[in-house]
């Protein structure tokens, strides 16, 4: 237990100690959530801006300023439709007996925007009172917040671990901790609690800001979640070393590490749903690790669910974790 200790105190010493590998660990990912947190962090919609070619008062005028979903600019024919041009509004009503609008259909705004004026023009903001919410647990920030979790996991595991341990390698590090008095897995458990700490320390800092900054819920127990995100953790661990089992170059193992984080981070759902791909792509989706340990956070954490609705998750996170132990053990190189 005292080499054990040992080893730990080295890898916890060596991290602390570069200022720029804490930067990367703690604050960069938190940055990235005030970012994209504060891109969609839920708001009042603003009124849509609508071009009117139109002289002084018109009835289409007077219907559609009594509206808030709309923003009524009155021009002449044609300075609106410079307007139009130059992006003031993506809509431009020409009033008369039928009004015609002149907008370029394959824009989502002016589609909207022309929904938003037709009820105004016909009247139906008026048949029934609106009441709006926004439900904790389903915006998209609640939604986001574990797909930047799992997202770190895994890209703090690979570099934390992996780089680290071909880094030790091509300094000739890890055959001197060959010959000392040690175990060698002693030196990988280490290195595995080390990751452990880490990850514990960037989780909590995480959820504990988006939870203060953007309202982000944990409906479901935190025992619960703190679970699936340690098998997580022990899944992406074991990849590492297999990542790290032989190269002796760091820019080897950079290349080598980018073929299982680049799929996973477009693949998994971490900025968007990965039912958008293709059906026959769905099987091989849902086998990702990072993909098991998102789905199962966000089920926990925005819909209440416990361990039991994510035994399929763990199942695959534990697969992956044993296979890849089996095989960096086997395939680890000191030298």
């Amino acid at each position: 237990m005292r080499a054990l200790k040992n080893l730990f105190l080295f890898r916890w010493r060596e991290f602390y100690r570069e200022p720029a590998v804490l930067f990367w660990a703690l604050i960069f990912p938190l940055g990235i959530m005030v970012v994209l947190g504060s891109a969609f962090k839920p708001k009042k919609p603003e009124p849509m801006p609508v071009l009117v070619a139109a002289e002084g008062s018109d009835p289409i005028v007077a219907a559609l300023s009594s509206g808030r979903d709309v923003k009524v600019l009155v021009k002449p024919l044609a300075d609106a439709e410079i307007g139009l041009k130059r992006g003031e509004a993506a809509l431009l009503v020409i009033p008369g007996p039928k009004p015609v609008y002149e907008f370029d259909e394959t824009n989502p705004e002016a589609r909207q925007t022309r929904l938003l004026v037709d009820a105004a023009l016909r009247g139906e903001a008026s048949l029934g009172a609106e009441k709006a919410t926004v439900t904790p647990g389903s915006r998209y920030i609640d939604w986001l917040v574990p797909g930047l979790l799992g997202m770190q996991i895994m890209n703090g595991s690979l570099w934390g671990v992996g780089f680290a341990l071909v880094e030790m390698r091509s300094r000739k590090l890890l055959k001197r901790f060959a010959v000392t008095p040690m175990k060698r897995t002693h030196f990988l458990l280490a290195a595995a609690l080390h990751r452990f700490l880490v990850v514990g320390a960037e989780a909590c800092l995480m959820w504990g800001f988006a939870m203060l900054a953007f309202g982000v819920p944990l409906k479901g127990s935190l025992v619960a979640f703190a679970a699936i995100a340690a098998v997580g953790t022990f899944s992406f661990g074991s990849l590492a070393l297999l990542v790290a089992s032989r190269p002796t170059n760091p820019e080897v193992a950079m290349g080598i590490m980018n073929i299982p984080m680049l799929p996973q981070m477009f693949m998994s759902g971490v900025f968007f749903a990965s039912t958008r791909f293709p059906d026959w792509m769905q099987p091989f989706i849902k086998s990702l690790p990072l993909t098991a340990l998102i789905d199962g956070m966000r089920r926990i954490a925005n819909e209440g669910q416990g361990l039991a609705s994510v035994g399929r998750e763990l199942i695959v996170l534990g697969v992956w974790a044993l296979a890849t132990l089996v095989l960096a053990l086997r395939a680890f190189r000191w030298t």
